[in-house]
């Protein structure tokens, strides 16, 4: 398992390789003079292009430590919602009455219910129809209705029509009668004289 031991700014180049002097850095843990240091050195180390900064000890500790605990919590939830094994002895249910006669009532129940959906189907459907045939019956008449309202406008305006054709041929006939008498009048004035 490889750990990185600081974040690398520039990830071309490799880890402990500066930009100048090409010289390895020691790994955490070992100072600079070979030996090790127990010493907590959390001071960031510049080195040319990166910087390598060394891991908090008593901080992954403490994470460690937090995730340990609450793994723990986690089991012993895990074991208290855990489902217990249940044995029950068996016994017969279903009371006093074979299976036969449960067969038996049960189809009858069937029966019945199927021809009540069926009677409920037919009952829907005859309300249906007489529904249909009741707005047919109102449609119908509202036509005659209309037919008859439209035959009697047409007779009134026939009638109307009658009558103003009957004045506009009398007047014309009361104007041609009196051209008609002024002509002779005139005609005889001319002759007389």
């Amino acid at each position: 398992m490889s750990q990185t031991y600081g974040r690398v700014s520039n990830p071309a180049r490799p880890v402990g390789v500066s930009q100048g002097s090409q010289e390895q850095l020691p790994p955490p843990g070992e100072s600079e003079q070979g030996g090790s240091s127990n010493s907590v050195n959390n001071t960031p180390q510049r080195h040319g292009s990166y910087t390598l900064i060394p891991p908090n000890q008593k901080k992954r500790d403490q994470v460690l430590s937090q995730a340990e605990r609450e793994s723990k919590a986690y089991q012993s939830y895990k074991d208290s919602k855990k489902v217990n094994y249940v044995q029950t002895t068996p016994q017969s249910v279903g009371g006093s009455k074979s299976e036969e006669e449960i067969q038996r009532q049960r189809q009858r129940e069937f029966n019945e219910n199927r021809y009540r959906m069926q009677n409920k189907r037919r009952e829907y459907e005859r309300q249906k129809k007489e529904r249909e045939e009741a707005e047919y019956r109102e449609k119908k008449e509202k036509a005659r209705e209309q037919t008859r309202l439209n035959q009697q406008k047409k007779q009134e305006r026939q009638g109307t029509w009658n009558q103003d054709h009957r004045r506009t041929n009398e007047a014309f006939l009361r104007r041609v009668e009196q051209q008609s008498n002024s002509i002779k009048v005139t005609s005889y004035k001319q002759s007389y004289w």
